[in-house]
């Protein structure tokens, strides 16, 4: 499967919405999450191991069907720090984004080049 950015971002910020201190989020299918319902199960779930496998959340666990991820790693959570703004995500998106690490690098090169 072709990694899709918008479905790491968004899957990124869902998780971010969804957890807490105590609070897990638990993924059973596309239409429980608003940023999710534009995305199939298959894809939604690449790109969930594919964040895992990152090291941008942590607990992905397959509890009788459905799928509960703990939290956000810091990695995960400086990510989001970096593409949240949708000015920044759209100049990292006309980048070749072939995998995770990539999109990573994108982010902290165009990051750290916006003036602050």
């Amino acid at each position: 499967m072709k990694l899709n950015p918008d479905c790491v971002r968004d899957i990124l910020l869902t998780v971010e919405e969804n957890t807490g201190y105590n609070k897990e989020m638990v993924y059973a299918s596309p239409g429980q999450f608003s940023k999710l319902s534009k995305y199939d199960h298959d894809e939604i779930m690449y790109h969930l191991w594919q964040c895992k496998d990152s090291g941008l959340i942590e607990g992905l666990e397959n509890i009788i069907g459905d799928f509960q991820v703990k939290k956000l790693t810091d990695a995960g959570h400086t990510l989001i720090v970096k593409i949240r703004e949708d000015k920044t995500w759209k100049k990292i998106l006309k980048c070749t984004v072939s995998s995770l690490p990539t999109l990573i690098a994108t982010a902290d090169k165009i990051y750290s080049a916006i003036p602050r």
